[in-house]
């Protein structure tokens, strides 16, 4: 036995070290993460905000803001969850489908494998399309809003704009659905029948980068004030009120960011092994099948 641990200490196996080689490779698709969270944060901090300076009252009536994260919430779970129920369908209708052909347990698991893992793969870029709908959809209802503010003349630190809160419904609409098709994606793209060390870990991984990404929000407004302070005129687009900055300037910048991120992650899926990978499990059950 202590022979065995000295050797294990000394050397890896041939298995060890393609594990290690397959979450070296699935870093930088994490790393793409990091946008989608920077982009979650606002849901919380710039949404709000823009919400406590708009009319929140239906008649007579003052809506509470929790509505809106409320509905946030609720576009969070169930697109999450009619995502994950399309996705279980496919594989089932592939699965069937398969057994109309192959009586194999073990081509069936392949397909089911292939399958949520195109499934995870397609889930990522779908939730990156929603983030830069939802940063295009918050930067025109905010220009919008600062219109109705100048037009009236309010004063910025008191007065609200006459604007319903509710047209911010449709932005958290789609902020929900990027993280709920992200959760459920995240794992199902390193999804393993037979798990390995590092899909297992993999999707708390892509958790903490989302969470980094939040706090990279910080460091995005701070690189954001810096440029648009050096700019000619003078303005900036933070100011001490929201009624005195240009958000909707900053939310056309991370609608530029979160697309690129979609190019980055787009061009890591070919020219990297999460490609490969998925092409291997097919060329498997391609094999498997009788001539």
């Amino acid at each position: 036995m202590m022979e065995q641990s000295k050797r294990r200490w000394s050397a890896c196996t041939v298995k060890e070290v393609e594990e290690t080689k397959k979450a070296i490779c699935r870093i930088p698709v994490c790393l793409s993460l990091i946008m989608l969270g920077v982009v979650a944060s606002l849901g919380d901090t710039y949404f709000q905000e823009q919400a406590s300076t708009m009319n929140n009252k239906v008649g007579s009536y003052s809506v509470p803001l929790v509505v809106l994260q409320l509905w946030y919430k609720l576009s969070r779970a169930t697109l999450g969850r009619l995502y994950l129920k399309t996705v279980k369908r496919l594989s089932s209708h592939s699965d069937n489908n398969m057994n109309n052909n192959i009586n194999s347990t073990n081509t069936n698991k392949l397909v089911m494998i292939s399958s949520i893992s195109y499934a995870g793969c397609a889930g990522i870029p779908i939730s990156m399309i929603f983030t830069v709908l939802c940063c295009s959809v918050a930067a025109i209802v905010e220009k919008n809003r600062l219109d109705d503010f100048y037009r009236k003349g309010l004063d910025s630190t008191t007065e609200k704009v006459g604007m319903s809160m509710f047209w911010l419904l449709p932005q958290y609409l789609l902020l929900g659905a990027s993280d709920g098709i992200l959760d459920k994606s995240v794992g199902l793209l390193f999804h393993d029948q037979i798990p390995t060390r590092s899909d297992r870990f993999m999707p708390l991984f892509c958790s903490g980068i989302v969470g980094l990404g939040a706090l990279a929000n910080v460091l995005s407004v701070f690189a954001a004030s810096k440029i648009s302070d050096s700019r000619d005129d003078g303005t900036s687009w933070f100011g001490d009120t929201l009624n005195d900055s240009r958000i909707d300037s900053y939310y056309w910048l991370l609608t530029a960011l979160s697309s690129a991120n979609l190019i980055y992650f787009t061009i890591l899926y070919f020219c990297t092994s999460l490609r490969s990978e998925l092409r291997e499990s097919d060329q498997t059950m391609d094999h498997m099948e009788p001539s």
